[in-house]
């Protein structure tokens, strides 16, 4: 029982530093349709030339491009925030040649996930919106604890729940270099 005393402490510690980032970060700001009274204009993303031969990184670059664009017609609308930030991609993030659900790699924005398990965020480096909230990974995070603390989840669970999606189903741990 004193071994789990320091774990307890650690996780507490952490669940009061995420509570005050989400405090002091205020609420995510998803407004309605833009009043410039035109639609805005398709966002034009860039592909990382870099990447551009890795399997599975272009048909995710695509549909997040797509994604981002349906955010921003919306007007920033919450639904179509939470579809770019669900959408799931497979990109060989270890540029081995293959996919491997049970192998880490660094993403094209520089952060590391499973190959299984690449989100948007992890392909574009943000989704700007006029008169809303950029979509990037904090932004995602924000906007997921929001819809799960809506939905009646304490924050222990939502961020139980955040955790094990964020996570993916790597079996391995990343590579030491």
């Amino acid at each position: 029982m004193k071994n789990l005393i320091p774990i307890v402490v650690i996780f507490i510690g952490f669940i009061a530093a995420l509570t005050i980032y989400f405090i002091l970060s205020g609420v995510l700001k998803i407004s309605g349709p833009e009043t410039t009274g035109q639609p805005p204009t398709n966002l034009v993303l860039n592909p990382n030339p870099a990447w551009q031969q890795v399997t599975g990184y272009t048909q995710g670059f695509d549909e997040c491009n797509s994604l981002c664009n349906a955010y921003r017609s919306s007007g920033c609308s919450q639904q179509t925030a939470i579809d770019y930030c669900n959408a799931v991609f497979s990109v060989d993030l270890d540029k081995s040649g293959q996919i491997s659900g049970n192998e880490f790699g660094d993403t094209p924005v520089g952060d590391t996930t499973c190959e299984t398990n690449s989100h948007c965020y992890d392909i574009v480096k943000e989704c700007p919106c006029s008169g809303g909230q950029a979509l990037d990974f904090g932004a995602c995070v924000q906007l997921f604890y929001k819809s799960y603390s809506g939905q009646g989840f304490s924050f222990i669970q939502a961020y139980s729940t955040i955790s094990t999606n964020l996570r993916g189903s790597c079996s391995s741990t990343k590579p030491q270099t």
